[in-house]
């Protein structure tokens, strides 16, 4: 879903039709309407523009991000990379390899997950003999809220609206913005996040922000992208 600009041409009715008809004349003392302009169509939500990751087309994409913790007082800064590594046939259904790493942080290890993608919408599991979980619906629409857990956690999402991200002196048009409220479980305890998520048509994720309710934020925007050879 690029967007396309809409170009409005005037028609010329030809001086035969014009012999044919009469013209219509602007009442004395009443301004002329003004045109209705052209309301701007909202992009089509497709999972090969803005959600590439869950795609097996996809594999062979890098996303590196630059990545910023911050509580009160202080803030680290360290590297993200997403990388969609191979697929894997898991049961009846081929899964994304999707690998998450961290540089820059003491002990930080790589994470896995497998993703899928059907006329239902897309599933994860959190590791090879995992059950699917569900990560949100397809098509979405527009304001209306899904549910989608892990093990770890309870997430309502909805797609908010479309609009320009600016990161590093770049400019993302058509960005999909996705409110997330998450509930994040730890044994018996939990604590919730807001989360706000940006989308850039033929990249997938380009911005994620983080406010955790405990204190303290985390914030992703994209330094580089290596496209699949595909395409």
């Amino acid at each position: 879903m690029r967007l396309i600009n809409t170009i409005l041409a005037t028609l010329l009715i030809s001086s035969f039709f014009g012999a044919c008809t009469r013209r219509q004349e602007t009442p004395a003392g009443k301004a002329p309407r003004p045109k209705k302009k052209a309301k701007k169509k909202s992009p089509s939500i497709t999972l090969k523009d803005y959600f590439p990751e869950f795609q097996v087309e996809s594999v062979g994409m890098e996303l590196h991000f630059n990545a910023q913790f911050s509580r009160k007082n202080s803030s680290q800064d360290f590297n993200t990379s997403i990388k969609l590594q191979s697929i894997v046939r898991l049961g009846e259904h081929d899964y994304v390899e999707y690998v998450i790493g961290n540089s820059g942080l003491p002990k930080s290890k790589f994470k896995t997950v497998y993703y899928r993608s059907d006329d239902s919408g897309v599933w994860k599991k959190e590791s090879r003999e995992g059950a699917d979980l569900y990560e949100m619906p397809f098509p979405i629409k527009m304001n209306e809220r899904w549910t989608s857990s892990t093990t770890k956690a309870m997430n309502y999402g909805i797609a908010k609206t479309f609009e320009d991200v600016d990161i590093g002196g770049k400019t993302y048009k058509d960005c999909l913005r996705i409110e997330y409220q998450i509930t994040l479980i730890n044994g018996k305890l939990a604590s919730r996040a807001t989360q706000v998520e940006h989308r850039a048509p033929g990249i997938g994720m380009i911005r994620s922000v983080i406010d955790y309710q405990s204190g303290g934020s985390l914030r992703l925007e994209l330094k580089s992208v290596k496209k699949a050879k595909s395409s």
